[in-house]
């Protein structure tokens, strides 16, 4: 069993080699594994030569998209062409529907069609 002058001496011999193979063992990682890590990264890392050419590229395409209209432009004018053509098909159906009208009362006056066969046609035209 290990008595306090043993563990005195175990503690002055650890306190005096520890720090010396901490160095050495510190040392010898930097010199093998940090150093190639760090070569690895600095490998792979862009030069500014490279990021320059990287920035204009993105100057450039954000200028060509800032040509083009956004999103709720888009939206606004397909909206408002989508009311017109609506506006424009129900102009269309009354001049269609007055057409036909004006075509029965045409027949009826001058063709002496009776009024319940001219109101059947009314209806059919109104309808659609």
């Amino acid at each position: 069993m290990l008595d306090q002058n043993d563990v005195k001496i175990i503690k002055k011999v650890f306190e005096e080699s520890f720090p010396v193979a901490m160095d050495q063992a510190l040392e010898k990682f930097a010199a093998t594994s940090l150093n190639k890590s760090f070569q690895d990264l600095e490998d792979k890392m862009a030069t500014k030569a490279e990021l320059k050419i990287v920035e204009d590229k993105v100057d450039r395409l954000d200028a060509k998209l800032g040509r083009y209209p956004d999103k709720a432009y888009l939206d606004d004018k397909l909206a408002d062409a989508v009311s017109e053509i609506g506006l424009r098909i129900l102009k269309r159906d009354e001049k269609e529907k007055n057409f036909k009208l004006y075509l029965i009362d045409v027949l009826k006056t001058h063709l002496h069609i009776p009024d319940d066969v001219t109101g059947k046609l009314r209806e059919l035209a109104e309808v659609k």
